[in-house]
């Protein structure tokens, strides 16, 4: 069992050497530092599910025609985004625990944040001159469903909202970086949305730095 999670680790959790990457700066400014600089490992539970999530866009979107992803860098940020080459184009993938029901045939349920991580990749994908109007396609395999379904569909932003969107992103990328300068965590619960607190496990060390800050 050991040797199982130890190769899983191994596989699945090496950090990124990219710095800093999209997925930094877009949830939790804090843990994100931590975990480039004093990091917390990642419970037996996250590991698995992380596993699953890569272990599933491996087998689904890596053949001969369509190989590994592609890291790129774009005013300042790397990103990399899970695309497939199909008949129509490219496409992105994402793997849930979310059901059909949540979800929704159409999508709209579909999380604020992987709405920004959608246009984040379409404005790197219009490089150099982003139209007015942009699709993005994405597949999301949901493994909660009995038995497990795959929703596909087309989202179309506005050249505006994209814009928005890489201007908040961008915001956020400015106040990571100061922090590695400033050699200093960014100020704890500030930076993140409430739900990423319940299960983050670097909760009790934020709440530590948070009550000497007050003190």
């Amino acid at each position: 069992r050991r040797e199982l999670l130890d190769r899983l680790r191994s596989k699945y959790l090496t950090p990124r050497p990219d710095m800093p990457h999209l997925s930094e700066v877009m949830y939790c400014l804090t843990r994100s530092y931590f975990d480039r600089t004093d990091q917390i490992p990642p419970s037996e539970a996250e590991l698995l599910l992380f596993s699953v999530g890569f272990g599933l866009e491996e087998v689904l979107l890596r053949d001969k025609t369509s190989l590994a992803p592609v890291t790129s860098y774009l005013e300042g940020l790397w990103l990399t985004p899970d695309y497939v080459a199909l008949a129509g184009g490219e496409l992105d993938l994402k793997t849930t625990r979310m059901g059909l029901k949540r979800l929704g045939e159409d999508m709209h349920g579909v999380p604020e944040t992987w709405l920004e991580q959608f246009k984040a990749y379409a404005y790197k994908m219009a490089q150099p001159e982003v139209p007015e109007t942009v699709p993005y396609s994405v597949g999301v395999l949901l493994l909660a469903s009995v038995p497990p379904e795959l929703v596909v569909g087309t989202f179309t932003f506005t050249k505006q909202e994209l814009l928005d969107n890489w201007f908040r992103i961008q915001s956020r990328r400015a106040v990571y970086m100061a922090h590695f300068e400033l050699k200093t965590p960014p100020e704890p619960f500030k930076w993140n949305r409430d739900w990423e607190c319940k299960s983050c496990r670097y909760l009790i060390r934020c709440t530590t730095i948070s009550h000497g800050e007050k003190q």
